[in-house]
């Protein structure tokens, strides 16, 4: 399917625009969800927009579907194989988050089978929504900074000046930590095909535009590192813009990269111990 069609197929089929459905109902995987695999670059891009459109919007709750889960895990897993040549960085930091944030949003739907688990394990699954959106936020600061790689290093040194809400300069020991700027800085500098990614991913968060949508963000990224509560959105919303960003940064090795990951998953599919790097097919 083209990249059009799909986003088509996911409009008709989206969840919150029915405010009646049962969210407590399963959805069936579809074709797409079933084989997100063998989805060329723009077409899995289109995949991973159109199926988390179908299921976020703002407000306090959020609808999952089967789709969902296995394209963010295949994003997952071939981002996890790519090898980021051009960025002359290790990224292994960056993996191991990204990991751990998906793997977080997947865990605890099947408690049905947890008999045999420790009580202090079958806690960390029912907990794990909470823990989600408290690692989507680390991650966030992470994918931007290697996205702008030529303007913040790792521990946020400004290496080029840029204006956000205030003016940055390379002096050698100005920082940035304020995500809001970091989000500014990376839509500055993206193509406009790449805005409109961004766009749909911040109309997950607001209905008033990417700059209102920036200022959730903050205020969500601030809120939990006071102590606060926020929801799945938070987790879901930033989850899905970071593997849209990743999938952007490893476009010239995707390919290489989706062989490579198709290759572990034949290999460990029908495997009970499957390594820590293979996430799809969903179990």
């Amino acid at each position: 399917m083209k990249p059009c069609e799909i986003l088509q197929f996911y409009e008709i089929n989206s969840q919150v625009s029915k405010p009646n459905i049962n969210r407590n109902i399963p959805r069936e995987i579809s074709d797409i969800g079933r084989s997100a695999h063998n989805l060329d670059y723009g077409s899995l891009k289109a995949a991973l927009l159109g199926s988390f459109s179908a299921c976020l919007a703002p407000g306090p709750c959020i609808i999952t579907t089967q789709d969902m889960y296995s394209i963010l895990l295949w994003c997952t897993q071939v981002i996890s194989h790519s090898k980021f040549r051009k960025h002359q960085l290790d990224v292994y930091d960056l993996k191991e988050l990204l990991q751990n944030t998906a793997i977080t949003a997947c865990s605890g739907k099947n408690l049905e089978h947890t008999k045999s688990l420790t009580h202090f394990d079958k806690l960390l699954l029912k907990k794990s929504s909470y823990i989600f959106p408290y690692l989507s936020f680390p991650l966030l600061e992470s994918t931007l900074k290697l996205a702008n790689r030529e303007y913040l290093a790792s521990d946020g040194a400004i290496l080029k000046g840029f204006e956000a809400t205030r003016k940055y300069v390379a002096n050698g020991k100005s920082r940035c930590s304020n995500v809001k700027d970091m989000l500014i800085l990376h839509y500055s500098r993206r193509t406009q095909q790449e805005r409109n990614e961004i766009n749909k991913c911040m109309s997950w968060i607001s209905e008033d535009g990417h700059d209102e949508a920036f200022n959730e963000i903050s205020l969500w990224r601030n809120g939990l590192a006071h102590g606060e509560d926020t929801s799945c959105l938070a987790g879901f919303s930033i989850l899905g813009l970071c593997l849209s960003v990743l999938l952007s940064e490893i476009c010239d090795e995707f390919e290489e990269a989706r062989d490579s990951a198709l290759h572990t998953s034949m290999v460990f599919y029908e495997k009970s111990d499957r390594p820590d790097w293979c996430f799809y097919p969903p179990a």
